[in-house]
């Protein structure tokens, strides 16, 4: 493998060139986004183990986006450089490097903060009136969704595809460290619009997603500004009171559209966007209380698989926040999932809850015969 450089006033750029490399035409790229406090060495070392405990290498060709992490008290800062332009710009470097290379088809993954690096490079355009203008440059990279591929365009008319553009195949996100309200009220659409395979793989008890939630509530107090991907709505967000701000990881039975969202989905004419991001897209909704299919509540689940690995018990450390490479079960279930592309009520280790939400068909260590 040779590093080619090449020079202008303004950068130096170095790209990847592999000598008489003939690229396996059925494979797919996975790239992995690491989470806080993880370094390059740490980044690649887990992804290979995860790919050392499967059989995956068969099927995709792996890749690290690292990006600068921050470590210790450096919290605050790695949330901000997770969502920044500059990183979005890399982002962007790496997935038209992976089209260059003939690579048409990319899975991504993401661990703890590398949600928000993620769904910061994804995060839709918005005008100053926070109305949505149009979809990011890396988002452009990707082919509609079939579901979505008759939307209409942020300036009307159908939106543009070119079959240039590549196909995101999957999109996974374990302990993601990303604010609930957020998620539901933007970041969740901009990655659906591209891709109708999402997991989160999240747990209850994550104590490490706790002490995100306890940090992102306090900081706003001592004059910290959250970016605009990580605020619950687009216009600037003043925090009134102290509360603890929720993670999509931890908090795994709260992804879900509320009546009064639905609404407001309707008062603008938008139910065709509203029904598309639904688990069960009914026919028909009331949001007085309940769906046509629903009996018990008014909750619209979002059109992802939601895991919890709160029973799982092996090979996870106390902080219960980083074991996807390590556990049986779960390593089992992801090796399924990027091979196959099935969602969770199609998998063979999974069971339905409620919702959008599955649990696997473990039991404790403790319960004995």
């Amino acid at each position: 493998a040779t590093i080619d450089r090449e020079h202008s006033p303004q950068m130096t750029t170095a790209t990847l060139r592999v000598q008489n490399w003939v690229p396996y035409m059925y494979k797919e790229a996975l790239v992995f986004c690491p989470g806080y406090n993880t370094c390059m060495k740490s980044a690649l070392q887990s992804l290979g183990q995860f790919l050392a405990m499967t059989k995956l290498s068969q099927h995709v060709y792996p890749f690290v986006f690292v990006w600068p992490g921050s470590k210790n008290v450096g919290f605050s800062l790695a949330s901000k450089i997770a969502a920044s332009d500059i990183n979005q710009q890399n982002m962007l470097k790496l997935v038209k490097g992976l089209g260059a290379a003939g690579i048409d088809k990319v899975h991504f993954m993401t661990h703890s903060m590398g949600a928000q690096t993620l769904l910061g490079a994804f995060r839709d355009k918005y005008d100053e009136n926070g109305k949505c203008i149009g979809r990011s440059d890396v988002s452009m990279c990707f082919q509609l969704d079939p579901a979505f591929d008759d939307a209409e365009g942020p300036a009307g008319g159908k939106p543009q595809q070119s079959t240039d553009q590549m196909i995101c195949k999957s999109i996974t996100m374990l302990n993601p460290d990303f604010p609930v309200k957020a998620f539901v009220d933007r970041a969740f659409l901009s990655i659906r619009r591209v891709c109708q395979t999402i997991t989160l793989v999240g747990d209850r008890n994550d104590r490490a997603l706790w002490w995100s939630s306890f940090c992102m509530g306090t900081f706003p107090h001592f004059g910290y500004e959250f970016p605009e991907v990580l605020r619950p709505t687009v216009a600037p967000y003043k925090q009134t009171k102290w509360a603890l701000m929720e993670r999509t990881g931890r908090s795994i039975d709260k992804l879900y559209f509320t009546a009064a969202e639905g609404q407001q989905y309707h008062d603008g004419g938008n139910d065709d966007a509203f029904r598309r991001q639904l688990f069960n897209k009914a026919e028909s909704f009331d949001f007085s209380g309940r769906t046509k299919d629903a009996n018990n509540d008014n909750r619209f689940w979002l059109d992802m698989d939601v895991i919890d690995m709160t029973g799982l018990d092996t090979n996870i450390k106390g902080m219960r926040h980083s074991g996807f490479s390590l556990n049986g079960m779960l390593l089992k279930d992801l090796a399924e999932l990027l091979s196959s592309g099935n969602r969770a009520i199609k998998r063979s280790t999974l069971l339905f809850r409620e919702g959008n939400i599955f649990s696997y068909a473990h039991a404790p260590a403790f319960v004995v015969q």
